[in-house]
């Protein structure tokens, strides 16, 4: 008996162990359904490489308006908001931005607030709104960062980065690199987003 047990048992109970071990790593890989919305079933095409995160809160960062006063994601508190950091010299950033301007159009009524932040140096600044205006035919606001601080404080990695806040200023999700926001996907994970508060 001790032999049977040690030439079926054995090899059975390493089986059930691996097995074990691939379902905790496919569990903590998968990413995870915020809010009990099943978001992730959003992430895919463009939106594949969309992260799903922890929800800490919004950075303090400061940036300018476009008639230069200054602001925080705070000041946004109570919208989704679906922040956009990029630069003028940036041709992902240059093409991603219409389907920007076509989200915000598009979800305007959920509460939902693009926020395009364009960092560069001041003397930049003027090129920098002309370009997102010609971008997105004036449908997004203008703000600037001369300071780089939303981009450190965020922890963007290169640009475009796209974070999405819910309307408590934790954060949902973000992507680094271009997306089409305006596809069906996009779409439907912010409206999910907003539609949850």
């Amino acid at each position: 008996m001790p032999k049977a047990i040690t030439r079926f048992g054995i090899p059975a109970m390493l089986i059930v162990g691996a097995l074990f071990v691939v379902f905790a790593l496919f569990s903590a890989s998968s990413p995870p359904n915020v809010g009990g919305t099943g978001l992730n079933k959003y992430a895919k095409g463009d939106l594949e490489a969309f992260e799903f995160t922890s929800g800490q809160m919004a950075p303090a960062a400061r940036f300018d308006n476009v008639d230069g006063q200054s602001m925080s994601l705070e000041d946004f508190r109570g919208q989704v908001v679906v922040l956009n950091i990029w630069f003028e010299a940036c041709p992902p950033c240059e093409e991603e931005m219409p389907s920007l301007g076509r989200l915000q159009t598009a979800l305007a009524d959920s509460g939902v607030k693009v926020l395009a932040v364009a960092v560069d140096r001041d003397f930049n600044r003027e090129n920098s709104r002309k370009a997102l205006e010609q971008w997105t035919g004036g449908t997004l606001d203008f703000f600037f960062d001369k300071t780089y601080g939303i981009a450190y404080e965020t922890g963007a990695k290169g640009m475009p980065t796209t974070i999405v806040y819910d309307r408590e200023g934790k954060e949902v999700g973000r992507l680094s690199g271009g997306a089409d926001w305006a596809s069906e996907n996009a779409i439907g994970l912010i409206k999910a987003i907003a539609d949850d508060a």
